[in-house]
C-alpha cells in the first residue's frame, strides 16, 4: 500500500503539473497495520486517502444496500456481495461491476456518506469507505469540463 503513495508522489513530480488534489485508493484487506501506515503516509504527503474497510468490494455493495454492522473479513464481504442481484458471478475485472452499479451511483454515494458519518470518519471501523469523495470529485470535474466545453463553442 505504501507503493501506492510512493507512486503517486513520483508521478506527480514526473508530470510537472501542480495538482490541486492527489487521491490514493486502497483497502484494508487482511493487513490492518499496512493499511494504517499507508493512510498516515498519504496524509503526510497532503494526498487524499480514499479507503475501504474491509475491502474495496464494500463500495459496490453499498449501491444495493446500506450496512452498518461489520463484515469481519474481506472473505465475508465477498460472500455478502455475491448474494446481491447481478453480482452472483462477481470477479475483480471491473467491467461487470461497473455495468451492474453505474445506475445506482448516487445510492452508493449516499450510503457511503452515511457510513462515514456514523463511523465518525474512522477508516479503522468495519465497514467504512469514503469512495464517494472521489466519485463526487469526478462528477465535479466532468461538469466543469462540460461547462467549459460548451462555452468555447458559443
Amino acid at each position: 500500500m505504501q507503493s501506492i503513495v510512493s507512486t503517486a508522489k513520483r508521478k506527480s513530480k514526473e508530470d510537472g503539473v501542480k495538482y490541486d488534489k492527489i487521491f490514493c485508493v486502497f483497502d484494508r484487506d487482511n493487513d490492518l497495520s499496512a493499511f494504517l501506515e499507508a493512510s498516515e503516509l498519504c496524509k503526510s504527503k497532503k494526498f487524499v486517502p480514499i479507503v475501504s474497510n474491509p475491502c474495496f468490494e464494500l463500495w459496490p455493495y453499498l449501491h444495493f444496500q446500506m450496512r452498518e454492522s461489520g463484515f469481519g473479513s474481506p472473505q465475508h464481504m465477498l460472500k455478502a456481495l455475491k448474494k446481491l442481484p447481478k453480482l452472483e458471478g462477481y470477479d475483480k475485472d471491473g467491467v461487470q461491476i461497473f455495468h451492474a452499479t453505474i445506475h445506482l451511483i448516487e445510492v452508493g454515494c449516499k450510503h457511503a456518506f452515511s457510513l462515514v458519518s456514523k463511523q465518525h470518519d474512522d477508516p479503522t471501523e468495519d465497514p467504512f469507505t469514503n469512495m464517494h469523495i472521489l466519485i463526487k470529485r469526478f462528477q465535479a470535474l466532468k461538469e466543469e469540463q462540460n461547462y467549459f466545453g460548451q462555452r468555447s463553442h458559443e
